[in-house]
């Protein structure tokens, strides 16, 4: 992709999305704890009242290490304590309003209820725009903060732990990582006007795994007309994979 970087030439990020590589994935699915902080951060910035939206700085700013689970879990004496560096500069009033976005979870009425034993509102996740002052948004950052340093240093400690298992397997031992399922949307080949609208398509559930033994890596995936997620779901999906895995390494 060399003319991406040409100075003269431009390009929307839906286009940039598309014609990029098959193997090169885009971002996506960041978790809510990431996505309101990081939302919290930008405007802040923009403002100039932080020096920096990048969320590993801001957490570098109030721990020793990012690396020490007493940082991160407020036991640290050193520490503990420790705030953001803000800067609120001669023409910037604490008390101006600022608009960022959040991620919330609410509930709405359910409009496609088919009995009275369904409820009558589900849970929807919904990006809403949040308006308050400079000081507010900053002690809001603040408490984030304290929350998402503990956050990022589970997800580091988990993927050291998760690779040092992966790269220290025993012959008598195999990892299975196992993805969250997705619900795939069937169609027709031809399909008749009334099937395009209405959400008529049948649904399946893709499981999506990788196990790892001393022999190599072997990826795979397994459908169902099932649409349940729950631990009960996984583990039929897992049955005949974990029979497949015993026969291929009988130790």
């Amino acid at each position: 992709m060399r003319f991406i970087s040409e100075p003269d030439l431009t390009t929307s990020y839906a286009l940039f999305c598309k014609l990029r590589p098959f193997y090169d994935q885009c971002q996506n699915g960041q978790c809510k704890i990431h996505e309101n902080t990081q939302f919290m951060a930008e405007p802040l910035k923009k403002q100039n009242v932080i020096s920096s939206s990048n969320l590993d700085e801001l957490v570098s700013e109030v721990v020793c290490s990012p690396a020490s689970r007493e940082c991160a879990y407020d036991t640290c004496h050193e520490c503990k304590s420790k705030k953001c560096q803000y800067s609120y500069g001669e023409d910037k009033e604490v008390s101006m309003n600022i608009t960022y976005k959040q991620w919330v979870t609410k509930k709405v009425p359910r409009n496609d209820a088919a009995s009275e034993s369904q409820p009558e509102t589900i849970n929807i996740t919904d990006k809403v725009e949040v308006q308050c002052t400079i000081q507010e948004l900053v002690s809001k950052l603040q408490d984030n903060i304290t929350v998402f340093k503990k956050h990022r240093f589970n997800i580091w400690h988990q993927y050291k732990i998760y690779k040092d298992v992966r790269d220290e397997l025993k012959e008598h031992e195999c990892l299975c990582h196992m993805d969250f399922s997705e619900n795939y949307s069937c169609q027709f080949n031809n399909e008749k006007q009334s099937m395009h609208f209405g959400g008529r398509h049948k649904q399946a559930s893709l499981h999506t795994d990788v196990y790892y033994t001393m022999n190599g890596v072997t990826p795979f995936c397994s459908i169902s007309p099932s649409r349940l997620h729950d631990p009960a779901a996984m583990s039929v999906h897992l049955d005949p994979v974990l029979k497949q895995i015993r026969e291929a390494n009988p130790r």
